[in-house]
């Protein structure tokens, strides 16, 4: 492809045109679901349904590019020598030794930089881009020794003058919990997580309250969850589930039983070894989309036992099992043995958003659509006891 500017015209050019197949497949999709189903329009569409999540994939990452950084000058080192190869003394041989790169040497900027995976722009870098690089700089730190070593990184950051950093980044990364947040649960979740807000500068930097305080207790709540519904622990078949949930329906001692058994199993997901969450990264998209669909129209509260709330939450739980079983059970490239650990995962989030009577509403997994409600009540919560303290000082005086 072209470069410079001629590449970044192509790439909206190619943008343009998914974005009409977009609207040609969903204009489709509608009209078929309104025809009385036969088997033909059935399989059209199912064929439909998979273009059309095609091309949100390929919306998705357009503008999205990779380097592959390979070290040709790796040396091995032996003793005090840096040499091709080593000769080893108790057979004569040649021996690798230990490899030592030379383009990474100094560090992982060089491999950061190439490989930022961004949508193009204007040349210009960004500060989001800068708060990036700089938390995977962190992100490697950690890697390498922990949260001890993301702070001596910090201090070293802090330490530089004024004139050589950004104030709204050093406000940002002075809050520890935030910092490591981003750094260990949002960073490695992939680009629908760093393209929100929660990685925008000036929106981070004017949202540092106690709001943001709280807000990040949820982003590690719901990181959390996707964690643990990961798990790779011993778990009941979906099968086996949706059969418990059916009898608990039963208003009778074995209905009463079921019941009691998915509470138990619920305890069983929060006592879980956590898992990789990274394995609902390719689905977040499906499973936002299940949220804003079925939430829209809702405006009560949610994680009450409201009628609406229930419906709402009935249908999305539908949406998100669906996304789940169908890729990864018709579309997945991985292999077979990891079927049985995907059948667990979907049993557990059968689970999890399952409302049990005198145990727990769930809420919607930790996307756009319930991160925006977290916050808009966070807030709504200190606009309230800002009021409550002002009052209060007025009694006061």
């Amino acid at each position: 492809m072209a470069s410079g500017q001629h590449r970044v015209a192509a790439l909206r050019k190619m943008h343009k045109s998914y974005l009409d197949d977009e609207i040609t497949l969903s204009k489709r999709l509608n009209q078929l679901r309104n025809l009385k189903a036969t088997e033909e329009l059935l399989q059209e569409h199912a064929a439909v349904q998979n273009e059309l999540a095609k091309v949100k994939g390929l919306i998705s990452h357009n503008g999205e590019w990779g380097v592959i950084l390979y070290d040709i000058g790796e040396q091995a080192v032996c003793g005090s020598r840096t040499e091709s190869g080593c000769a080893d003394p108790m057979t004569g041989g040649r021996d690798e030794g230990r490899k030592k790169d030379i383009l990474l040497a100094d560090g992982f900027d060089l491999a950061h930089h190439l490989s930022r995976n961004e949508s193009l722009h204007v040349y210009k870098e960004t500060l989001e881009e800068v708060l990036v690089t700089t938390l995977r700089n962190f992100s490697d730190e950690y890697q390498r020794g922990g949260e001890p070593a993301v702070q001596d990184a910090l201090e070293l950051v802090f330490s530089k003058p004024t004139k050589e950093k950004n104030s709204k980044i050093t406000r940002i990364l002075k809050d520890t919990r935030l910092t490591m947040t981003l750094i260990k649960d949002l960073l490695p979740m992939g680009p629908y997580y760093r393209k929100r807000r929660e990685f925008s500068v000036g929106w981070l930097a004017k949202s540092l309250s106690v709001t943001m305080g709280m807000y990040t207790i949820y982003m590690l709540t719901g990181m959390d969850t996707f964690r643990l519904l990961a798990s790779k622990d011993e778990f009941p078949t979906h099968k086996k589930i949706v059969n418990l949930e059916a009898a608990s329906t039963v208003d009778d001692e074995a209905g009463q039983h079921a019941l009691r058994s998915l509470a138990v199993l619920h305890d069983t997901i929060m006592n879980s070894t956590p898992g990789d969450p990274t394995i609902f990264v390719p689905y977040i998209t499906d499973i936002e989309e299940a949220a804003s669909t079925n939430f829209r129209s809702y405006k009560g509260t949610w994680g009450m036992w409201d009628v609406g709330y229930m419906s709402s939450l009935k249908q999305y739980r539908q949406g998100v099992h669906t996304a789940l079983h169908n890729r990864w059970f018709f579309h997945s490239r991985r292999s077979k043995k990891d079927l049985p650990w995907f059948d667990r995962v979907l049993a557990r989030t059968w689970v999890w958003l399952m409302p049990i009577p005198e145990v727990r509403m769930p809420m919607p997994l930790m996307t756009s659509t319930a991160m925006d409600k977290a916050h808009k009540e966070l807030e709504a919560v200190k606009a309230g006891y800002t009021e409550v303290s002002r009052s209060y000082g007025t009694i006061r005086k």
